[in-house]
């Protein structure tokens, strides 16, 4: 799901959703079948709860070559951690124990607000405090590798929480969110109207489902993907577990993402381990000017851009994103003692 970007296009989006159906789900599995990699035999879900009432789902991968840490994975946005299964196998691969944290409010991790399908935060305080209480219980030396609203959480948790991370690896980091023809700020007061829980301009439930039993339903790419095979993976996953489902952003969201992205220049400073930022040249969703000018005033961070890349690079599988991770493994055995 694209965030923000062209946001008042949000206003011609369905007011309901119809039910699976049997068609749906049959159709989700065999796109999944022919297009995404299962999680590897030995990948381990489980569970962390960082404050009692709260369980956030977690997965945990062993290495496959002489150890060298653990990498702490954190998903973008509305991701299932399913869809960087080639990822996880290849940090495996180069000797890194991997310890994946869905954030809260999506994967099968706790959801707030009153809509499960509609991602609600009111403050980052909270999960830049379950990563950096997740990062602290890892056997070490840590490295954090994060994706999207992952990698803006690792940021904040970073520069905030001082957490015993050796170095970070973030692709396309949302550390600032394409708004589009609007300013941030006007979308902001946008947000601030009506209820903070409320799906950001009404928009309706997740309906992602409809086009795995049409003709022509995953024949093109998306915004966000170039892959036909790939481009509806979230959606086929959201299609066949329910607990996944999650689409729109709520107000308050929109708001807390607002305020949380003018935090982070003021404080790029106080993040001394190194990083890489990977940004996609044609990304549409978060401003990779934006990553780069963070980049620039950390001490000690580099970026690079994959040229014509999506915003959905790492999880659309392939060369590209073997390049991607072949990069994260030589930066973490550079960088991480």
């Amino acid at each position: 799901m694209r965030p923000l970007a062209i946001v008042l296009a949000l206003l011609a989006a369905p007011l309901w959703a119809h039910p699976v159906t049997e068609a749906e789900r049959a159709g989700a599995r065999a796109y999944l079948e022919a297009g995404l990699p299962p999680l590897p035999a030995a990948w381990r879900r489980g569970a962390f709860e960082p404050e009692p009432g709260v369980v956030l789902e977690t997965g945990f991968l062993p290495a496959t070559a002489p150890r060298r840490g653990t990498v702490v994975f954190a998903p973008g946005f509305s991701a299932p951690l399913e869809m960087y299964a080639e990822t996880f196998a290849a940090l495996a691969a180069g000797g890194w124990d991997v310890a994946a944290l869905s954030t809260r409010g999506q994967g099968r991790s706790a959801r707030l607000g009153g809509r499960p399908d509609v991602a609600h935060l009111e403050d980052y305080a909270d999960p830049t405090a379950d990563l950096a209480r997740f990062v602290a219980r890892q056997r070490g030396p840590v490295a954090v590798v994060a994706a999207s609203q992952g990698a803006h959480v690792a940021l904040r948790a970073g520069v905030e929480r001082a957490m015993p991370a050796a170095a970070y690896a973030l692709v396309v980091p949302m550390v600032e969110v394409e708004t589009g023809p609007l300013s941030a700020r006007a979308v902001e007061r946008l947000a601030a109207l009506g209820d903070p829980e409320g799906a950001i301009l009404g928009r309706g439930g997740w309906d992602g489902h409809d086009r795995f039993a049409r003709e022509g339903g995953t024949a093109e790419g998306t915004f966000c993907f170039d892959d036909p095979a790939r481009a509806h993976v979230r959606h086929a996953l959201m299609t066949l577990d329910p607990a996944l489902r999650v689409d729109a952003t709520s107000r308050g969201w929109v708001r807390a993402t607002m305020r949380s992205q003018r935090v982070l220049p003021a404080l790029a400073r106080r993040l001394e381990a190194p990083v890489l930022m990977l940004t996609a040249g044609a990304d549409t969703v978060v401003r990779s000017d934006a990553a780069r000018a963070l980049c620039a005033a950390m001490p000690d961070c580099r970026a690079e851009e994959a040229p014509g890349a999506k915003h959905c690079m790492l999880e659309e599988g392939g060369p590209l994103a073997d390049r991607l991770a072949a990069r994260i493994l030589a930066f973490l055995a550079a960088e991480v003692p």
